[in-house]
C-alpha cells in the first residue's frame, strides 16, 4: 500500500511469482536507504524472512512485537492447536530480539 505495490498471496508455503512491476518498486524502495538503514532492513527482514515486515518495522509502522506477531502468526495458531516446539519458541525469541535490536538502531540513527 505504502509503496503501490500489489503482491500476489497464497495459501500455504509455496512462493508465489511477484510482478516485474512491483519488484521493481521494491527493488528501489531498497536501493534508496542508505548503507545502516540498509543493514537495520537486512536483520529484520534475515529475522522474519519478509521483505514487507522489514519495511513495516524500519518505517515505524510496525512496533517489534507486531513485526514478531505477524512473522510467526501461522507458527503460534499451529502451537496453539499441536501444542509448543521448545526449540521453535527459543528460535523464535531470537527473531523478536533481532527485531526488539533492529528497532533500537534505528532509534539511535533517528536521534543522532
Amino acid at each position: 500500500e505504502r509503496y503501490d505495490v500489489a503482491l500476489a498471496t497464497a495459501n500455504g508455503v509455496i512462493a508465489v511469482p511477484q510482478s516485474e512491476s512491483g519488484l521493481a518498486a521494491l527493488g528501489r524502495v531498497v536501493a534508496a536507504q542508505d548503507d545502516l538503514r540498509l543493514t537495520a532492513l537486512s536483520v529484520a527482514t534475515g529475522a522474519v524472512g519478509s521483505l514487507v515486515i522489514g519495511l513495516a518495522l524500519l518505517e515505524g509502522r510496525l512496533t517489534p512485537e507486531e513485526a514478531a506477531a505477524v512473522a510467526h502468526l501461522d507458527e503460534l495458531y499451529q502451537a496453539e492447536r499441536w501444542g509448543i516446539d521448545p526449540e521453535a519458541e527459543r528460535r523464535r525469541a531470537g527473531q523478536a530480539a533481532d527485531l526488539a535490536y533492529t528497532r533500537r538502531f534505528l532509534d539511535l540513527l533517528a536521534a543522532g
